[in-house]
C-alpha cells in the first residue's frame, strides 16, 4: 500500500553516524583542506534508492520508494534486473523496512517525520484491460486526468493533479516489463495536510491500525470521487440522456460546474452508470480496491 515517502529529522548525531557508515555512497566525505564535511552546505548520499540528504545544520532528508527499497533488500527484481514493486506490499514488510533503518543507519522512526508520502493498491488479474480502465476515466472532481508525464520505465497511465496532492492510474505491469494484468490506483499526497490535516505523523506511526485506516478511507473516496465511463449501449438512452453522456464524457463540463452543479451533475451521472453501465467496472474495481485494504487491515490487528 505504502510506496514513496519524504521524511525529515534532525540529528548531529545521526549525521555524523550516516556519513561514516560505508555502505552509503556520499561521495567525497570530508574536504581534505579543511576537513569540513559538508559540500555546498550539503551532502548527497544513496543506499540502493533510498535518497539521504545532509544539510550544514544536520538536517536530514529521507526519500523513495520503501516497497521497491524492501525488494532490493531482498534482491527481488523484475524482468529488467530493476528492484520491482509490482507485488504488495504488507505492513509485515513495511515493518521489517523500519526495523532495517533503525538497527542498520540508526534512523529511529519515532524522531522522523513523514513529508510525502504516496500510497495506493496494485490489482492484479482484473477482468479488465488495464489501459482500458485508465482511458475511461474523465475527472477526478472537477480535474481532468492527463498523461502522466514521468512514469519512471516503459509505461501507461494517467494523473489527476491538484496543489497538495495527485490521483494517479496506471498500467504496473507495463512498467515491469510483465504479461500481466496489474492497475496500480494511487493517491499521491504533496502535503500531509491533505490527509491529516495539521498532525504530524511520524515514520514510527505507520503501524499504527488508525494511520492504515485513514489511508484506506482516502484512497477509497479518491475511487468514488473520479468521474468513470462504463460500457453503454447508446443506442438504449433517450436523446436527452444521450446529450448527457456526451456532456461527461467531457472533462471541460466538469471543471465549469459550481460545487452545487457538480454535485447534482454527479448524482445525474451515476444514476446513469447504474442503470445502463453494462459492466459495473467501477463498482468492481471499488470491491478489488476495498478487499485488498481488507486483508492488510487484518494483518494489522
Amino acid at each position: 500500500m505504502i510506496d514513496h515517502i519524504v521524511c525529515h529529522t534532525q540529528s548531529p548525531g545521526l549525521a555524523k553516524s550516516l556519513l561514516e557508515n560505508n555502505s552509503i555512497d556520499f561521495g567525497a566525505k570530508i574536504s581534505q583542506q579543511t576537513g569540513d564535511i559538508f559540500n555546498n552546505g550539503r551532502q548527497d548520499g544513496q543506499f540502493h534508492n533510498l535518497k539521504i540528504q545532509i544539510h550544514h545544520n544536520y538536517f536530514i532528508r529521507l526519500a523513495g520508494s520503501l516497497h521497491t527499497f524492501y525488494n532490493a533488500l531482498k534482491d527481488h527484481v523484475n524482468i529488467r534486473g530493476i528492484p520491482m514493486n509490482h507485488d504488495t506490499f504488507t505492513p509485515e514488510k513495511l515493518q521489517s523496512v523500519i526495523g532495517y533503518l533503525h538497527s542498520e543507519f540508526e534512523i529511529d522512526p519515532k524522531d522522523v517525520s513523514i513529508h510525502q508520502i504516496e500510497f495506493g493498491v496494485n490489482l492484479a488479474n482484473l477482468p479488465f484491460a488495464t489501459e482500458d480502465i485508465i482511458d475511461r476515466l474523465i475527472v477526478y472532481n472537477k480535474y481532468p486526468f492527463d498523461r502522466m508525464k514521468n512514469i519512471q520505465g516503459i509505461g501507461y497511465g494517467r494523473e489527476s493533479c491538484l496543489t497538495q496532492y495527485r490521483i494517479k492510474a496506471y498500467d504496473k505491469s507495463l512498467q515491469n516489463g510483465l504479461k500481466d494484468n496489474i492497475f496500480r490506483f494511487e493517491y499521491s499526497a504533496k502535503k500531509m495536510q491533505s490527509i491529516f490535516d495539521k498532525q504530524i505523523i511520524y515514520l514510527s506511526g505507520l503501524s499504527d491500525h488508525n494511520i492504515w485506516e485513514r489511508l484506506g478511507e482516502r484512497l477509497l473516496k479518491a475511487w468514488d470521487d473520479c468521474i468513470f465511463i462504463d460500457e453503454i449501449d447508446i443506442q438504449k438512452l433517450s436523446k436527452s440522456e444521450q446529450i448527457q453522456i456526451k456532456d461527461f464524457k467531457n472533462p471541460r463540463i466538469w471543471e465549469g460546474y459550481s460545487y452545487k452543479q457538480r454535485s447534482y451533475r454527479k448524482k445525474q451521472f451515476n444514476r446513469l452508470m447504474s442503470q445502463h453501465g453494462q459492466l459495473q467496472i467501477k463498482q468492481q474495481i471499488r470491491n478489488a480496491i476495498n478487499h485488498e485494504l481488507d486483508k492488510m487491515a487484518s494483518a494489522l490487528s
